[in-house]
């Protein structure tokens, strides 16, 4: 009887956990790919295939991130679900984690939903993030709009605060939150956004009668105009 395909070819990984995989034993591995807008990604377990994992298997990082770059080094917990193998509980394994002082950590973000006492905004790893109006420490609250893809998109530091809910999960926000003013725009950025003016045709102006141009002395020689203006 041929072996099941997918024991095979995560041979290697069960190996670390035994016959009966546990929860509680971790793996290493690399994400190979992640999709934000379908919340779904693969971790590379050398030399096993692709391991699937959704958006809600992974542990959120120190700042409340879980969107995951392709070639992040991840640990994971190997589950088996519906005869199917999959990653669980999946954590960001980066170094420079380590180094982020939450007390001076601050991230610039844009607001891309206001609702008027609350919103979210777009973080730079593209996640979207909770923030109350109670959480902003500068004035220019009137300046606060959603981001319509087509104007600039209001910008805000902030620093990243966490609470747990009923259930044990930590919540993550915004807070310390402060209003970046409109940068003013270049003579550049002015120039090009100007509207076009139409072009002023000048009329056509009749030379004087004095001038060697007019009608009356276009068909005679130079030496008769001159006679001419002389009075002779």
């Amino acid at each position: 009887m041929a072996q099941d395909y997918t024991s095979v070819a995560f041979a290697d990984a069960l190996s670390d956990i035994g016959d009966t995989p546990s929860l509680k034993n971790r793996i290493e591995g690399w994400v190979e790919d992640f999709y934000p807008k379908r919340m779904y990604g693969f971790i590379r377990h050398e030399p096993g295939n692709g391991i699937f994992f959704m958006f809600s298997d992974v542990i959120p990082d120190v700042v409340g991130r879980y969107f995951l770059k392709p070639g992040t080094p991840v640990s994971f917990e190997l589950v088996k679900n519906r005869g199917r193998f999959r990653a669980s509980n999946v954590k960001d394994e980066s170094p420079e984690l380590l180094e982020i002082d939450l007390d001076n950590y601050r991230e610039t973000s844009y607001v891309a939903d206001w609702r008027g006492g609350y919103g979210f905004l777009s973080r730079p790893s593209g996640e979207r993030l909770y923030f109350h109006r109670n959480k902003i420490i500068t004035v220019g609250q009137e300046l606060l709009k959603s981001w319509d893809g087509v104007d600039d998109p209001c910008w805000v530091t902030h620093k990243i605060g966490s609470a747990t809910d009923s259930t044990g999960r930590k919540k993550f926000f915004a807070t310390d939150v402060q209003i970046l003013e409109p940068a003013e725009p270049s003579l550049e950025e002015i120039f090009l956004k100007s509207p076009e003016l139409p072009i002023d045709v000048p009329e056509p102006v009749a030379a004087p009668q004095s001038s060697v141009l007019s009608s009356a002395t276009r068909n005679l020689t130079l030496l008769e105009i001159r006679q001419r203006r002389e009075g002779k």
